[in-house]
């Protein structure tokens, strides 16, 4: 979920602080809802 939207559009990040900056700026707006939704999917994989 979380490397889908930091390459979204084909995005290549060369500069390891790009990557931690786009990192933080997808991680911020994901909800607390959409990780539990992900922790209880893992049990059925």
């Amino acid at each position: 979920m979380l490397v889908r939207h930091v390459y979204r559009q084909g995005k290549q990040l060369n500069i390891i602080q790009d990557l931690k900056d786009a990192t933080k700026a997808e991680w911020d707006p994901i909800t607390e809802a959409e990780l539990k939704t992900l922790v209880v999917n893992m049990s059925n994989r």
